[in-house]
């Protein structure tokens, strides 16, 4: 497909096609209510960052820890590293997945990662999916880098 006014290809379809399997995992955005679609796919989402805590999160894909300061960085990293491990290995084996199986044992533990100091608004949310969706079904070009 070209634009006639500018002859810019506008055929998108093969972005489509390319980037629906980094997408797959939110399933249909079309046709289910954000709180809906939240609920069951929040799990996607996740901060991948080292950070002092202030309140405990429910989050079950989140370990919170106790450093002490007056040990040696190696020591506590050596230590912090044991503990993500055998954590890692029985959140996959959790969800029923063999720890001797996977490459990565972070596997299934957030694919996207939402902007750092960024308040999660239902609403403006939705607003995005149906945008998505929206966007998809005109077969308009990846949003996605890949």
């Amino acid at each position: 497909m070209v634009s006639a006014s500018k002859g810019v290809n506008l055929d998108f379809r093969p972005n489509l096609k390319e980037s629906a399997e980094f997408y797959a995992p939110w399933g249909d955005v079309r046709t289910v209510k954000f709180d809906a679609w939240w609920k069951d796919h929040q799990h996607l989402f996740g901060e991948t960052l080292v950070q002092e805590v202030s309140a405990v999160t429910p989050h079950p894909d989140v370990m919170h820890l106790a450093v002490p300061l007056n040990q040696t960085v190696s020591k506590s990293l050596e230590q912090i590293e044991g503990l993500i491990k055998a954590k890692q290995t029985n959140r996959l084996k959790d969800r029923g997945i063999d720890p001797a199986a996977v490459k990565s044992k972070n596997i299934g533990f957030g694919q996207y990662e939402l902007t750092r100091g960024v308040e999660i608004r239902g609403a403006t949310l939705n607003d995005i999916l149906m945008t998505l969706a929206t966007w998809i079904d005109s077969n308009q070009p990846a949003v996605n880098t890949k």
